[in-house]
């Protein structure tokens, strides 16, 4: 199972030049780890080696003022569905 990530720049209702990275789940058993999926630091480090994957990371941690967690529900009744 691939691991999709989307980022966002919030443009209403918060501080401005916030960004928002959210992770897609097919249901609500996906919140659980798999072991199948390599975490970032892992994959970083066979893409660039140890010495370039910290630096990323340090980079990555050093530009992070806050972090918290949300669920995100869809509800297609308060929006506006496309035709196909």
């Amino acid at each position: 199972m691939a691991t999709h990530y989307s980022w966002y720049r919030l443009a209403n209702g918060g501080p401005g030049g916030t960004y928002v990275l959210t992770f897609d789940h097919t249901n609500w058993a996906s919140f659980e780890d798999d072991p199948a999926v390599k975490p970032l630091r892992d994959r970083l480090r066979e893409a660039f080696g140890e010495q370039e994957s910290m630096s990323v990371i340090e980079r990555l941690n050093g530009s992070i003022e806050s972090t918290y967690s949300d669920l995100i529900q869809p509800r297609p009744d308060l929006s506006y569905m496309p035709a196909k």
